[in-house]
């Protein structure tokens, strides 16, 4: 496993509390799991503590909205930095930790302060995530997100036909959409990035390495 390491006080008690009336919906960034392949990316993964306590506000969320959909794992929440390939061949990862080993950036603070669905328009398969309100207050995690594509496309990997960046968190599919909500802030400093391979279908991710973000 390979849940991130946080150096700073994490905040997420009540997150699902108070709520806004914002009907408006997202672009899509993502697509519903698919059994039997492999998906190989970066992201961030939060502190063990910040995954259980989401994953906990979460099975509330469900409940309230009467949503239907299977939890994300606490162990398998994260926010996507940027894809890799849908393979894992020797030469793709060795290519992927040669990216990793090459980007320098700093620690900095992820911050989400919605919960909503994308509405991707495909009965079943919408995700509900954790969001932010101003994307302005994520500069940090875009300049991440940066870093890795100009590293991505500079070792010749193919680069994904949409490779826009909307940074979330995941925690379930459903075919109900959950309006946009605000919640008590979930919080923690990122210390590393990780590459993931995940099972796609299967539930399971392997970790296969991560880097630090310098202090």
């Amino acid at each position: 496993m390979c849940q991130g390491t946080s150096s700073a006080e994490t905040t997420v008690g009540g997150i699902f509390g108070a709520m806004s009336h914002q009907l408006s919906l997202l672009d899509p960034v993502e697509a519903p799991p698919v059994h039997g392949r492999h998906n190989l990316f970066f992201a961030l993964m939060p502190p063990p503590a910040v995954a259980e306590q989401v994953n906990r506000a979460a099975v509330q969320l469900r409940s309230t909205h009467g949503l239907t959909g299977n939890l994300i794992g606490a162990d398998r929440l994260h926010v996507s930095l940027h894809a890799v390939a849908p393979d894992v061949s020797p030469l793709t990862v060795d290519a992927a930790r040669f990216i990793a080993a090459r980007v320098d950036a700093p620690r900095f603070e992820v911050v989400f302060d919605r919960v909503q669905s994308f509405d991707i328009h495909r009965a079943g398969t919408n995700p509900v995530v954790l969001w932010h309100s101003d994307h302005r207050s994520l500069t940090d995690l875009h300049r991440l997100h940066k870093l890795l594509h100009l590293e991505v496309r500079r070792a010749g990997l193919p680069l994904p036909a949409n490779h826009g960046f909307n940074p979330h968190m995941t925690l379930l599919y459903d075919r109900k959409l959950v309006p946009a909500q605000a919640i008590e802030p979930v919080r923690w400093t990122a210390t590393e990035f990780a590459l993931i391979d995940s099972h796609v279908g299967d539930g399971y991710y392997e970790c296969l390495g991560t880097w630090p973000l310098r202090p």
